[in-house]
């Protein structure tokens, strides 16, 4: 059985722990989408200070297909060169937010492929993070399916409902493969 870890590290859960009880300036975004969309770089502003996700492809062994693009999830700290870049892209916009920060929330998936009902593929990845602001309401940067570079922002309460349902994954497999996958959510305070 093949496996593979494509979470976020430790360094960047700890780098978001220390976000909790800071204030959310702003974040941008693609106006194209109404503000709901990035691509690759999804910045945004904490204390002043920038940071990103991104959403980069990288050539990996997705499933047994040989060699293809595939989006990895990270965070880290943005630099001026990213958040210049960003911003100069023609429908980029500014979204404000100003809020304190109470909880962040690490969506993880483990998924699994069965070839016969005998598994030959396990891989843990991030879905998304949730940021929890202190009167409920909800900011999450959601990983777009597996070889986009995309990424989702949902704004609201109870935004793990617009996630993609773990049962696409599991509903389209053919040739005798099926898989599963289990969604989980890690608070961090």
């Amino acid at each position: 059985m093949t496996k593979c870890d494509y979470r976020i590290n430790k360094e960047s859960i700890e780098l978001l722990r220390l976000l909790i009880g800071k204030r959310f300036n702003h974040f941008y975004a693609d106006s194209a989408f109404g503000g709901s969309l990035c691509f690759n770089d999804a910045v945004f502003s904490v204390d002043g200070v920038n940071y990103s996700f991104n959403n980069d492809l990288v050539p990996l062994d997705y499933y047994g297909n040989g060699i293809e693009d595939v989006g990895v999830f990270s965070f880290g700290t943005a630099d001026d060169t990213l958040v210049e870049k960003t911003i100069q892209q023609e429908r980029t916009i500014r979204i404000p937010v100003d809020f304190e920060i109470k909880e962040i929330r690490i969506v993880t998936e483990k998924q699994s492929v069965f070839k016969e009902n005998n598994q030959k593929y396990e891989t843990l990845l991030t879905r998304g993070v949730i940021f929890v602001f202190s009167d409920g309401y909800e900011l999450s940067f959601e990983k777009d399916v597996w070889f986009s570079e995309s990424i989702r922002i949902s704004r609201g309460y109870n935004v793990i409902d617009t996630y993609v349902a773990v049962s696409e994954f599991e509903d389209s497999w053919t040739d005798g493969y099926n898989g599963k996958c289990e969604r989980t959510i890690e608070n961090i305070h």
